[in-house]
């Protein structure tokens, strides 16, 4: 590959008015956000940004609104989650039209399919509209309900699957996703995706990691980086510690669905999660909880 990440990517919320339309209108200033704070690139459409609840028609606004933010030093990889291949094609025949860098394609989530090498096949005729563009897998198996071994999974993608670039690993199997790592002496990017145990996975070899509170307290994990490279550990392991705090936050409160009052409180608007999503019921309590934390002090800034 030409090019790998090392560092964040940030998984965004997708921004709606009041009324649940698209206000694709805070896309531009979200992204400075992110750049401001030295993430790298942003991971769009997938469950932080409530790909599967969003329309074809809404995904490709989306797109096409990030597809501008997009710059050498920023990348733009897009989630397709979708249990209809003709809709996946569809997505990503648009991701390859417009310029984004990559794709990332989450496995069908009903008929949930266990045997790798089908698995294979689905993410091979999706992605055959997009030659010489970079294919992410994304493993979630706690939302999406398959559970396959990635190491198998590698194995298959190597030989059969062209573009495969890596696996966006929402995980905490920390032995397979070392295994992952050294597959192939470290051909394909495994990017972490459980920000709550980010310093484990750097020890284990991870060079880059996909997150949503990445958006939003993005100066902690830099840091921690930054300490786990310099061989400070102790000073890493509190970032960590600082980083859990506020994860255990979010989980008080709606877990997934408390991410954009968070994002409120950094100056981005981005209304609320439709439904299935829980919604944060008592805002007073949690602008507390954010006073306790003394939020202000270490979240991403703006200029």
């Amino acid at each position: 590959m030409k090019f790998k990440f090392s560092g964040l990517v940030a998984a965004p919320f997708t921004p709606f008015t009041s009324g649940g339309v698209l206000n694709l209108n805070v896309v531009p200033v979200y992204a400075e956000l992110l750049k401001l704070n030295e993430v790298q690139g942003a991971f769009i459409c997938g469950s932080t940004g409530e790909g599967v609840s969003l329309t074809n028609e809404e995904r490709k606004q989306v797109m096409e609104a990030w597809s501008r933010e997009q710059t050498e030093q920023f990348k733009i990889i897009m989630s397709i989650g979708t249990n209809s291949v003709k809709e996946g094609i569809e997505l990503a025949k648009y991701a390859k039209e417009i310029g984004l860098y990559a794709i990332s394609i989450l496995p069908p989530f009903f008929f949930k399919e266990v045997d790798c090498r089908v698995l294979i096949d689905y993410c091979r005729e999706i992605s055959r509209v997009t030659p010489n563009m970079p294919i992410y897998y994304y493993h979630i198996p706690i939302l999406s309900g398959v559970n396959i071994s990635m190491l198998e999974f590698l194995e298959l993608a190597s030989k059969s699957l062209p573009g495969f670039a890596g696996i966006k690993f929402s995980e905490q199997d920390l032995v397979m996703f070392r295994r992952c790592i050294l597959y192939q002496n470290g051909k394909y990017e495994m990017m972490w995706g459980v920000d709550g145990c980010l310093l484990a996975a750097l020890s284990m070899g991870a060079r880059s990691a996909v997150g949503s509170t990445y958006n939003y307290i993005a100066p902690i994990y830099t840091e921690l980086i930054s300490q786990f490279r310099a061989g400070n550990m102790l000073k890493a392991q509190e970032l960590q510690d600082k980083s859990i705090e506020v994860i255990s936050v979010l989980n008080r409160f709606a877990s997934v669905g408390a991410g954009k009052d968070f994002m409120r409180a950094v100056g981005i608007e981005c209304g609320e999660f439709r439904l299935p999503v829980k919604q944060v019921e008592n805002k007073a309590l949690f602008a507390e909880a954010l006073l306790d934390l003394d939020f202000n002090s270490f979240c991403s800034k703006s200029e």
